[in-house]
């Protein structure tokens, strides 16, 4: 830059030492704006210059700017000197240069007032300090150094006609520039009511399309809606059909079991009805059976009664023999001594004696009395074996009749289950169901199975023998009459266990009678 040194003055403003203490601690924010515009006006800058570059200022950091940095500020300012230094010859800004750079102390190759350079002195070595800078005349400042007076008159005189001057050619200029910009403002302002009525009618336009935008987007929002709704009508339509297939298929097979069921049903009531009649059968069988049983039972307490007695009187008749046969054993051991006595007698005189045997009616009687006793004693075990199988045979028909009684107690639950079941399926379906009590269920026969094991055990029960009386014999109804003869078996069969292992003392009856002949 010619003359002007932007980043030396620039300095000298941020380093002046007559700022505030305050502006010096917030040097890291900058200085005010107004105080940087100040120090221009001391460097001898005129205001035209600084509202210009004030202008500048706003236009690159902003009106609402309150302090500015000194980067800032020197990049601003740089910038704005080029622009008078690049202005053409003879136009606004180079004039105005000129005078800036005459009128102020801002170029540093100033010659001296007095006409000559001091000795090592050169144009731009000639920089004066802005701290020897006074205001000392109207829109500039002057060096300190004291002028003549006829110079500095003159000076002064030639800086004032050339600021009028400055002024005037700036005021004529400002003139026509404001007829300029008069004329270009009414015809903006013409452009501009046009523009507005414009934009007003557009506005107008706008608020329509933007309701008419509105109100087709609301009818695309429920045709959306009503598509969905439809698009979900539609699955669900084939969903219930789907369910409705599936009802109609359980229906069917619905109806299929009612019908099966209500076979069923009838069938069980007809074999229900068999049953009631073979149950009225058995009543009566049972009722014959029992006195039948009655019957067997008065003859069996009256055999048990009569083999009782028989075994009384054979106890005391086993008694009597005994005490004759210990009678008959003291005989023989007299014998015995007599014959020794005789063998003595003999030996020590030589005489030989011969025994004969004599018979004896005593001893006879003994022998067919033990006879006879040996063939009753074998003929009442005989009968006592024969009533012990007997009453074995029984136990053992009680105990099929005990298993026919649990048997029959599992069917007729099952029974009880099938008609469970009916009935559960027929209050289902509102179906008529057979009024059956359990009365009924209960007093089936215990031979009796339901409709389906009846079929398959028909066969086998045909080519099986059929059932004795003792069988059907209804004593597991009786619980407290089938104690009572399983008891009487029971100490009937220990009692003749007892008179079977019983034999008696051991006798012995072969000893002879002796009769001695001494010869």
């Amino acid at each position: 830059m010619l003359g002007i040194d932007p980043a030396q003055i620039v300095q000298n403003i941020y380093s002046n030492s007559e700022l505030s203490s305050e502006h010096k601690e917030n040097s890291e924010i900058g200085l005010p704006k107004e105080d940087v515009l100040n120090q221009l006006n001391l460097i001898g800058v005129p205001s035209q210059f600084i509202e210009l570059l004030a202008g500048k200022i706003d236009e690159e950091l902003g009106s609402e700017i309150l302090h500015i940095t000194k980067e800032d500020f020197l990049l601003i300012f740089s910038n704005w000197i080029e622009e008078f230094q690049n202005a053409d010859e003879g136009s606004y800004y180079n004039d105005s240069f000129a005078d800036l750079c005459n009128a102020s102390q801002l170029s540093d190759s100033r010659p001296d007032l007095s006409g000559t350079y001091s000795q090592g002195d050169s144009p731009k070595s000639r920089f004066t300090a802005l701290g020897e800078i006074t205001n000392t005349g109207y829109g500039g400042q002057s060096p300190v150094k004291k002028l003549k007076e006829s110079n500095s008159m003159e000076l002064c005189n030639s800086k004032l006609a050339t600021e009028i001057a400055n002024y005037k050619t700036y005021y004529q200029k400002s003139l026509s520039e404001n007829e300029r910009l008069q004329q270009t403002l009414d015809v903006k302002d013409k452009d501009f009511k046009a523009t507005v009525d414009e934009l007003e009618q557009l506005k107008k336009q706008y608020k329509m399309m933007k309701l008419t935008n509105d109100n087709l987007n609301a009818d695309i929002d429920h045709m959306n809606e009503i598509r969905e709704a439809s698009r979900k009508k539609d699955l669900r339509i084939k969903e219930l059909e789907h369910e409705l297939k599936s009802v109609n298929e359980d229906c069917e097979r619905a109806w299929e079991r009612a019908n099966t069921l209500s076979a069923e049903k009838n069938q069980l009531i007809s074999d229900l009805e068999e049953e009631r009649s073979r149950n009225i059968v058995l009543r009566q069988e049972m009722t014959i059976d029992r006195q039948e049983m009655a019957n067997q039972m008065k003859d069996l307490r009256v055999d048990c009664e009569g083999h009782r007695q028989n075994l009384e009187d054979e106890k005391v008749r086993c008694a009597q023999v005994v005490k004759e046969s210990e009678a008959r054993c003291r005989e023989v051991e007299e014998y015995k001594a007599r014959v020794s006595e005789l063998e003595e007698k003999m030996h020590d005189s030589g005489e030989v004696i011969y025994f004969a045997p004599e018979e004896c009616s005593r001893q006879k009687n003994l022998q067919d009395e033990l006879e006879c006793s040996k063939d009753y004693k074998h003929f009442q075990f005989e009968e006592l074996q024969s009533l012990k199988k007997k009453l074995d045979k029984e136990s053992r028909k009680a105990e099929i009749a005990l298993k026919d009684k649990q048997e029959g107690e599992e069917v007729i639950a099952r029974l009880e289950r099938e008609l469970k079941s009916v009935r559960a399926m027929t209050q289902a379906q509102k179906m008529p169901e057979p009024v059956v009590s359990k009365v009924e269920v209960a007093t089936v026969s215990i031979q009796t199975s339901p409709m389906k094991e009846l079929k398959k055990e028909q066969p086998k029960r045909l080519s099986e023998q059929p059932p004795t009386k003792t069988q059907n014999r209804s004593l597991v109804r009786y619980p407290v009459l089938s104690t009572i003869f399983a008891l009487w078996c029971a100490l009937l069969s220990i009692l003749i266990l007892m008179i079977s292992n019983w034999e008696g003392p051991i006798i012995d009856y072969s000893c002879p009678t002796l009769s001695a002949t001494i010869h």
